[in-house]
């Protein structure tokens, strides 16, 4: 279920459901800003971290390279062009970085976002 055992172990099964589960969290939750769950199935509704969020592509994208698995690639390929828009929508016109990110959402309340891995803002 990560990019090291997908590589080491051969497995594919664990990954593959696991793109799928977070992909189904992305159409339940979020598919109208371009979110995923940072934890998916479980009880508590919508909760999304941006930096997991934008790490899934590159672990679909990673996942494809090893298993050649075209199917979840496609399957995938419209919510990784989602987060794409989401992280574009951030990028400050100054400086080129993502920045002031959409609020953590968890459960039924929200909370700001300031230090995300892919929030590298200027000191």
């Amino acid at each position: 279920m990560s990019q090291t055992t997908t590589r080491a172990f051969r497995e594919r099964t664990l990954s593959r459901r696991a793109i799928e589960e977070f992909a189904r969290s992305h159409y339940r939750y979020w598919a109208g800003e371009g979110r995923l769950n940072a934890i998916y199935p479980n009880g508590d509704g919508k909760r999304d971290i941006p930096d997991f969020t934008i790490s899934f592509p590159e672990w679909v994208w990673r996942y494809y390279r090893v298993t050649g698995d075209r199917q979840t690639l496609e399957t995938a390929a419209p919510i990784v062009w989602a987060i794409a828009t989401y992280g574009q929508r951030h990028v400050d016109d100054e400086t080129g970085l993502v920045t002031n990110q959409s609020p953590i959402v968890s459960g039924r309340s929200t909370s700001p976002f300031a230090s995300s891995a892919f929030c590298w803002v200027a000191s």
